[in-house]
């Protein structure tokens, strides 16, 4: 009789081939096949290597039967870990063998696109050894097969231009359909004497913007937004009464604007007989107005002055004694060229006749009365 050895082969997964008794001194060939096996498309069973009385990776394998031996089949089981990202990129989708850790990580954190941005937040996972945090690196243990879905807030900037003028409040990033202040100071600038900005309102672009006249206010933030500050140019109209009555509208006007002013009341009673009373308005500045209306009209082409002028006037007042000739007066010293009223009378027959007698003889002096009364 001739000895033989036995060669027993184990295996969890697959089908062993190559096992059983040997004659002292031959070679057995031991495999297992196959050697990767797949469960769905999550798992996957892959041999690794012989443990026992053969050591190794080699499969088939080959050993010398000197005794009696027992080879075990040796496998890992790789889960599949899915990474999922709309934005950046995520690491690291693949498969890791049980009891092994795989980095999960996210880069950038921020993924900017013209006026929008992507920033992540938190991870969603599934599965034994998943995770669900904000972490943005860390190591995952899976137990099982594991999903991992990165999350992300779209922001959109709010872009605040000032036109030019003051200085702007607000804007910057906000999260999609959150609400933006922004705001606007000073909302008067002075430029030079006479002309100033005043701040008119908001031209709005973007789905959300404001567009309306508050310096103080908010907009959706639906999309990428930019908000302008609008001015309006205004000239100051200075009204000056000349020294009577009251003058009224002075103030600030747009450019361009027409503006009306006037003095009131247009006479100033002096005395009995003299008045100040308005001539005319002499006008400084483009599109001022010079002449008499009261009230009157300027174009606002620029910082404009309006100055009331006056001249004293006298009413005289008249009567004839009955003396010979038509006695004429102008007016008085002060007057602006105002010509007083005139009053002349016809004597009577009987009157031509004394006057007829005075001529003949020494005139007796007339006794004529001058009364002053405004015009």
């Amino acid at each position: 009789y001739s000895a033989q050895h036995s060669v027993s082969l184990s295996s969890e997964y697959g089908e062993a081939s190559g096992g059983g008794w040997y004659f002292a001194g031959d070679t057995a060939i031991c495999s297992v096949s196959p050697d990767s096996i797949a469960v769905g498309d999550s798992i996957v069973y892959k041999f690794t290597g012989w443990s026992g009385d053969y050591s190794g990776a080699a499969n088939p394998c080959t050993l010398v039967v000197d005794a009696a031996k027992n080879l075990v089949a040796n496998w890992d089981t790789l889960f599949r870990v899915r990474v999922e990202s709309e934005h950046g990129a995520a690491e690291s989708d693949g498969w890791c063998v049980f009891g092994d850790s795989i980095m999960l990580r996210i880069r950038p954190t921020t993924v900017v696109e013209s006026a929008s941005r992507y920033v992540f937040t938190d991870w969603i996972g599934s599965g034994g050894g998943s995770y669900s945090g904000s972490d943005d690196s860390l190591w995952l243990h899976p137990t099982s097969p594991v999903s991992e879905m990165a999350e992300w807030q779209t922001q959109h900037m709010v872009m605040v231009l000032n036109g030019g003028r003051g200085t702007t409040s607000g804007g910057g990033w906000f999260d999609e359909g959150d609400s933006a202040w922004f705001g606007i100071s000073p909302t008067t600038i002075d430029s030079t004497t006479g002309i100033r900005w005043v701040f008119s309102g908001w031209l709005g672009e973007g789905d959300g913007s404001f567009t309306g006249s508050d310096p103080d206010t908010y907009c959706t933030a639906n999309e990428p937004i930019t908000q302008t500050a609008e001015w309006s140019l205004e000239y100051q109209l200075t009204v000056d009464e000349g020294g009577h009555g009251i003058a009224f509208g002075s103030g600030w006007f747009a450019s361009g604007d027409s503006a009306e002013f006037s003095v009131e009341p247009d006479s100033e009673m002096i005395d009995d007989g003299v008045a100040w009373r308005f001539i005319g308005w002499n006008g400084t500045g483009s599109g001022s107005y010079s002449g008499e209306d009261n009230p009157a009209r300027c174009r606002m082409n620029g910082p404009i002055a309006e100055d009331a002028t006056w001249g004293i006037r006298y009413h005289i007042t008249i009567v004839d004694s009955g003396a010979s000739g038509i006695p004429e007066f102008e007016g008085g010293a002060g007057s602006r060229g105002v010509r007083g009223n005139r009053s002349r009378r016809r004597p009577s027959s009987s009157r031509a006749a004394a006057d007829s007698r005075s001529r003949a003889g020494a005139a007796a002096p007339s006794t004529t009365r001058a009364r002053r009364i405004p015009s």
